[in-house]
């Protein structure tokens, strides 16, 4: 796949390239940018007030835990892979056309085990004095953190942006402590040439490898350096280490400095906004600058959290498919920083191997279905695997969610829709999207079908609160067509495969309508079940509200669907009801898409409801039908949740939409709040930039990065401009008078 990352960075590259040539530079809104840094007059305690700092591939927080200051590390390939599948039941079978499937026990490997699951590569251990309170500051323009006391610096942290190396500044006394996960064997320690050293390794199993991991602590005076280096990386990673942290201790101090900020500065010269509510404004800088600590290209994606409390994770800590994992991502493109989602598509684009596999060996479906727990060191090719089902992991009825594959293709094509790109296309996007839509082909073509010729589109699972075997669930519905008309446009672009072409166009027109509740007024309900009693609602509240995802994330509903549509999910979306756990970004970007009066309100209530002191935004309890908000969610052992960065992209969402190719400036943002943004990215490859002033918009200036068709819902006039652009072309907008 050394191939598709190449094409990814160079597509990126040139997008990037053709925006104004000063723009590698300049960060739009500077003041903006500072304001966004996290102070906390008092540091808060354990994981609401953890600082967290990061490369994209080394990171971890600062934090205080059982009232000890330490940094815990951690890094998106430092992973235990193995998967125990002996004591694991056969892999479920499904016979779509009979409607029969087998019905496993419980997978041993998924519930008996922690592992497969990320680590905590070590902790660094500050001695600080007891019952000292710590002011902090998590500078986001230079990726930095400080604590002080009485505006004295006690100690100034950054993890390099170009090495795998964290910097201390500090006179407390400092300590290494290794990888205290109770399922690896315990770490070896020791010194070589009075530099501190630890290294963990994790076992193999049947199938896969193993690995090592090495940590090196060296200081000189106040300054402490850390360096991590792994088995994947060097054949010896405590040699490695050693060097690393050497080499880094010894460089001069101010060319260091002065190279990771230039790495940030370009991150933010990339795109920028400026809003009247400065709340908002820091969610934006914030969850994009969290991002882009966790990831950046050629690294594994990250899963289910950013900063681990403890190796025992809950759900392995893995990519959870049915959406997590996509949320994560999903920002990046219209903040303009595709790159950071290189990880996401890279590793679908290598686990289609197992897909195609796993649609034979579960449904005896051409194509490729893939499943809902992915993890940072899965075997791609099965074919190599020993192990009881190949070193494959599986819950009935969690695993067997059709929507997952559209669900997981989005990302994948959001890519292609930013940064339009034949190359990729045709060898990226396209070779993951066209099995996923046969699959889905073949699966309706298999289904019973109405009076009408629509599928009972089953037997499925509606994630996450029904038993497996109902039908027509939004989830699927929506993220089927979305596969479908993805694979049609991508095959015709690339002038190809007319005859699946006509095959998925037929399969599309046996998609089935949403299902609806019987009584009045009609909202749309979660599936249409076998068992009359289980069918219009679920038996408790939503987890994942199921009935807004044509919303969003899926955009099969949206600004320019019919009234009637609009009308329809619009009292679904007022009437939905969730336990708020994993429904706070889907409702929030859904009240952005169809632009609902209530949507700013909502969003800014929501978000300041789950604001921790860190900067990060919790994930939520149960659902507060009196406020309208989720609140908090308590007593949670994983850690940061990755998917809460999302919320970069709703502020993005009020501010700029291009589904459906169109752009709309200021969609969903309040008229009688000033707004500014800078080279937010359309569908299209077009960067857009405008102004809202005294409850008008001042200017709309539109970058052409590849050249081809601009369409614009033109704010004064409410109808669409179509204009023809050719690359680096930039087209500017004012109101007639």
């Amino acid at each position: 796949m050394k191939r598709i990352l190449l094409i990814l960075s160079a597509l990126l590259v040139a997008g990037a390239s053709s925006s104004s040539p000063s723009a590698a530079e300049t960060i739009p809104f500077p003041s903006a940018l500072d304001a966004a840094a996290v102070v906390q007059v008092e540091m808060a305690k354990e994981i609401p007030g953890a600082l967290i700092l990061g490369n994209g591939d080394l990171n971890g927080i600062l934090w205080t835990h059982n009232g000890k200051l330490r940094f815990s590390i951690t890094k998106n390939d430092v992973c235990d892979g193995r998967l125990d599948t002996a004591k694991d039941p056969d892999l479920c079978k499904i016979d779509v056309k009979n409607r029969k499937w087998t019905k496993p026990g419980r997978p041993s490997s998924w519930f008996d085990y922690r592992y497969p699951c990320p680590l905590i590569c070590g902790h660094v251990e500050f001695s600080k004095p007891s019952g000292v309170a710590f002011q902090s500051k998590l500078d986001l323009a230079h990726a930095c953190a400080t604590l002080s006391t009485n505006n004295s610096p006690l100690l100034e942290a950054c993890v390099l942006a170009g090495r795998n190396v964290v910097i201390f500044k500090t006179d407390f006394p400092v300590s290494l402590t290794p990888c205290t996960a109770k399922f690896i064997p315990s770490a070896k320690q020791g010194t070589t040439e009075g530099v501190e050293w630890c290294l963990s390794t994790v076992p193999a199993d049947e199938d896969w490898p193993g690995m090592s991991f090495a940590l090196a602590h060296q200081v000189k005076g106040t300054r402490h350096v850390v360096a991590v280096v792994t088995s994947l990386e060097a054949k010896d990673p405590v040699a490695a280490a050693v060097a690393l942290a050497g080499s880094a201790l010894v460089d001069d101090e101010a060319r260091q400095t002065a190279a990771h900020e230039a790495v940030w500065r370009d991150f933010w010269s990339k795109s920028g906004v400026a809003l009247a509510d400065a709340y908002l404004e820091s969610v934006w800088y914030r969850n994009l600058y969290f991002l882009r600590c966790f990831s950046k290209p050629g690294v594994p994606p990250i899963g289910l959290y950013m900063g681990y409390k403890s190796d025992e994770m809950p759900w392995h800590g893995c990519a959870t498919t049915n959406y997590n994992f996509e949320q994560c991502f999903w920002p990046a493109f219209a903040a303009n920083h595709a790159e950071l989602a290189e990880p996401y598509d890279r590793y679908i684009m290598d686990y289609l191997p197992r897909a195609k596999w796993f649609a034979q060996e579960t449904y005896g479906l051409p194509g490729a279905f893939y499943p809902v727990n992915l993890f940072t060191h899965q075997i791609f090719d099965p074919a190599i695997c020993k192990s009881k089902n190949r070193h494959m992991n599986f819950i009935l009825p969690f695993t067997y969610t059709a929507g997952i594959n559209g669900w997981l293709a989005h990302n994948v094509w959001l890519t292609y829709l930013h940064h339009p790109n034949r190359d990729y296309l045709a060898n990226s996007a396209y070779p993951v999207i066209k099995p996923m839509a046969v699959f889905y082909a073949a699966f309706l073509k298999q289904c019973r079908k109405t009076p009408e010729g629509k599928a009972i589109y089953g037997p499925a699972y509606s994630p996450e609160h029904s038993g497996f075997g109902v039908d027509d669930t939004p989830c699927d519905i929506a993220w089927t067509r979305f596969t479908l008309k993805a694979a049609i446009q991508g095959a015709q672009t690339l002038g190809c495969d007319a005859d699946l072409v006509t095959q998925w166009q037929a399969a599309l027109v046996q998609v089935p309508d949403y299902p609806l509740n019987p009584q009045e007024p009609r909202v749309v309900t979660w599936a249409r079940a076998q068992k009359p009693l289980y069918l219009y609602d679920p038996p408790f509240p939503y987890n994942v509200p199921v009935p807004i995802l044509p919303i969003f994330p899926a955009g099969e509903i949206n600004w320019w669907s019919s009234e009637a549509e609009k009308e329809l999910f619009t009292r679904t979306l007022n009437t939905v009801r969730t336990v708020g756990y994993n429904s706070s970004m889907i409702l929030a970007g859904a009240r952005a898409r169809l632009s609902l009066p209530d949507a700013y309100d909502w969003i800014s209530k929501t978000f300041q409801t789950l604001q921790m002191p860190s900067g990060f935004l919790m994930m939520a309890e149960n659902y507060d039908p009196v406020n309208g908000v989720p609140k908090p969610r308590k007593n949670d052992t994983g850690g940061n949740y990755s998917e809460q960065v999302a919320a970069a992209g709703i502020v993005s969402e009020l501010l700029m939409q291009s589904v459906g190719d169109i752009i709309r400036v200021f969609p969903a943002w309040p008229k009688d709040k000033d707004a500014s943004f800078t080279n937010l990215r359309a569908q299209g490859g077009l960067l857009v930039s405008a102004e809202q002033r005294g409850g008008q918009t001042f200017k709309i200036e539109i970058t052409s990065t590849v050249g081809g068709k601009l369409r614009l819902l033109d704010p004064w006039t409410n109808e669409i401009i179509e204009r023809n652009t050719k690359a680096g072309e930039s087209v500017s907008f004012k109101p007639a008078n």
